[in-house]
């Protein structure tokens, strides 16, 4: 399952239209910072998220991807280049403008799965497990 967070309906429907139209399970988190850190407790996943929630959910969502060990795919207003930057900063593993997102999320998000079900082979579930 790939977790998303945004800030408004419209990008939580873009976001859960693309994915689950390509066969994806997506759950959508609240734009919450106690609702992030819950939802990310769970085994590693990719998480999806838009840049406009805010900043305290953004920063909770870069902790608890962290923690996790499950890579965060960001996107947001291409006239927002400041976001965009914070977010390359705080770890995310790709970012995306939302013009880019209907053609780039979906390839993006099968990628990152895919590591994590090769890391899950080999590996711990959790870093430092």
């Amino acid at each position: 399952m790939v977790l998303a967070v945004a800030a408004e309906l419209m990008g939580s429907a873009r976001v859960e239209q693309l994915l689950r139209g390509a066969g994806q399970a997506v759950g959508m988190v609240e734009p919450e910072p106690e609702a992030v850190r819950r939802a990310l407790t769970g085994p590693r996943t990719v998480v999806v998220l838009d840049l406009t929630v805010p900043p305290a959910v953004r920063d909770a969502v870069f902790a608890a991807a962290a923690r996790a060990g499950s890579p965060v795919i960001a996107f947001g207003p291409h006239v927002d280049g400041e976001a965009l930057a914070a977010a390359r900063r705080g770890g995310a593993v790709e970012v995306l403008t939302r013009g880019a997102l209907a053609h780039g999320l979906v390839p993006l998000v099968a990628k990152h799965l895919e590591r994590l079900g090769e890391a899950r082979d080999g590996m711990p579930e959790r870093p430092g497990t």
